[in-house]
């Protein structure tokens, strides 16, 4: 007991050493209250400019130091994206200043205008058992820089995103054929062009999870149509970094980025089901990925011609060459 008294006083004062010069006295106090508390809960009410954000980088980095928690269990939450990378930098400077050995993965969760289903650790391991994965495996790897996405972290955004665990499976085949060689999953991702994931769903999990295959199937209104394709989206910029202005040099962009993932019609289609022209045989479940533009929604209502309706999809292909061409 002793020892341990030791050990909890001189991380203390390492951690709060790097105040030195920063804050007054008496703020030194209230973060020395903070800092040390490293068991149970805490609420700290505190105005802008007090020094909150530190305080709870140093609090962060103190349970590192003593032990009490490992970098993956600690998650650092705030309102703007300039305080998050404030706080993760921070951190990041910190660590290395006390000379904390562990590998310390700073990343930053985000979220537009869309909630966040907290990941739990019972949500993960239920989508985890779904697909049939452990946490370790790893479902892919980014190829140009040799980033791997493992079950456990794919998990964690699909909770966050919304899905539930019977889509597990489905954000697993995507991640997979986003991180066949074949996909340039880094380029895609990088270029300026701006393009989006397209997911096509086909066979009995569209029905079996309740996709949605005709109407408003771009738009709202089903959850794991709108889910898993965000899941994607949170994968790519939690676990691959590809943040707008930072690897995504994406001009504009479209709204594709937030999630863009349909399931096919085979039912009332005349057509092969995507899946088979691929080679998937008929009555199994598959995924196709693309890298794809904006929608462009094509409309004939004056004719019944097939020639005419041709030249209109015809129209629009020389429109759509004419305003983006890489030749």
């Amino acid at each position: 007991m002793h020892f341990r008294s030791v050990t909890v006083a001189f991380a203390l004062s390492v951690v709060l050493s790097l105040t030195q010069g920063r804050v007054a006295a008496q703020t030194q106090t209230v973060q020395r209250e903070i800092v040390g508390h490293v068991d149970g809960p805490l609420l700290v009410i505190a105005g802008p400019g007090s020094g909150k954000t530190y305080s709870i980088v140093l609090r962060a980095l103190n349970l590192l130091l003593l032990a009490k928690a490992l970098p993956r269990q600690i998650v650092l939450c705030t309102f703007t994206e300039k305080a998050a990378f404030e706080m993760r930098d921070r951190l990041a400077a910190a660590a290395r200043k006390v000379g904390y050995s562990s590998y310390v993965s700073c990343s930053v969760y985000r979220r537009v205008l869309l909630g966040i289903v907290p990941p739990t650790e019972e949500r993960g391991t239920e989508c985890l058992e779904v697909a049939g994965l452990a946490p370790g495996d790893v479902i892919g790897v980014e190829r140009v820089r040799q980033r791997p996405i493992t079950a456990e972290k794919a998990a964690i955004n699909a909770v966050l995103a919304g899905c539930l665990p019977a889509y597990m499976p489905v954000v697993v085949a995507v991640l997979r054929a986003r991180c066949d060689e074949k996909y340039n999953l880094h380029g895609t991702s990088a270029s300026t062009g701006g393009t989006a994931p397209f997911i096509v769903v086909n066979g009995p999990v569209r029905m079996l999870i309740g996709m949605n295959a005709t109407h408003n199937v771009l738009a709202n209104g089903n959850r794991p149509n709108a889910t898993i394709g965000r899941a994607i989206r949170l994968a790519l910029i939690n676990l691959l970094g590809v943040i707008p202005g930072e690897i995504d040099r994406s001009t504009l962009g479209h709204p594709g980025k937030f999630t863009f993932c349909i399931a096919e019609d085979e039912e009332n289609s005349p057509w092969t089901p995507l899946a088979q022209e691929r080679d998937i045989p008929d009555g199994e479940s598959a995924v196709t990925v693309l890298a794809t533009g904006a929608p462009r929604q094509v409309m004939n209502e004056w004719t019944h011609d097939p020639e005419e309706i041709l030249e209109t999809f015809a129209a629009e292909m020389r429109h759509n060459m004419l305003t983006y061409s890489v030749f």
